[in-house]
């Protein structure tokens, strides 16, 4: 197998990397970023930046076709959960180990595939959740900042509610005010 893996490229090479591909076997093919290439597959991310794989005179008899299924299933749906609040780094990165999984079953080896299936998920799944505690702290920074500012006020001035309102907090007037009124709508 001819293994012509292409990591960290920068934009400059796209055009020796389409020049790379076997443009005989597979047509021409819109390669960003060049997975794996053997003789009988190709696994690429295209320019739009979505997994494509190829085959060509693939011996499909030597493959459990439903295991195959299956890591293909999950790689799509890895592939298109949604993702908001993510940098693009780290999705292009994701792609690429869901890649690596359509490579491996392509390859014969679909333990390995759902192990990069199963490796890809739990990063995915460990973002996520970093990405939900910074909301979370975002949020209750937002709710607890007005309070403090509030808190701030309230103590620097100080003098001028104690002199309004008084050391007890007019409490006392508050209750005499209340007994009052229901003492009148009793009469």
């Amino acid at each position: 197998m001819t293994n012509l893996s292409r990591e960290g490229r920068d934009s400059s090479e796209d055009a020796q990397l389409q020049a790379d591909t076997d443009e005989d076997t597979w047509g021409e093919l819109a390669v960003k970023r060049l997975i794996l290439e053997a003789d009988n597959f190709i696994v690429f991310i295209d320019k739009n930046g979505d997994i494509d794989w190829r085959t060509n005179k693939y011996d499909w008899s030597k493959t459990d076709l439903g295991k195959f299924n299956a890591v293909i299933n999950r790689a799509a749906a890895l592939e298109t959960i949604k993702r908001d609040g993510i940098d693009a780094l780290f999705i292009s990165n994701h792609k690429r180990l869901v890649a690596e999984a359509i490579a491996r079953a392509l390859d014969g080896d679909l333990t390995a595939a759902q192990a990069m299936l199963d490796l890809a998920e739990g990063i995915l799944n460990a973002r996520s959740r970093e990405e939900s505690r910074l909301w979370y702290l975002s949020a209750a920074c937002l709710t607890v900042v007005p309070f403090l500012v509030m808190t701030a006020l309230i103590w620097s001035f100080r003098s001028f509610f104690l002199a309004h309102i008084g050391n007890r907090g007019g409490q006392w007037r508050s209750w005499r005010i209340f007994v009052d009124i229901n003492s009148q709508w009793r009469n």
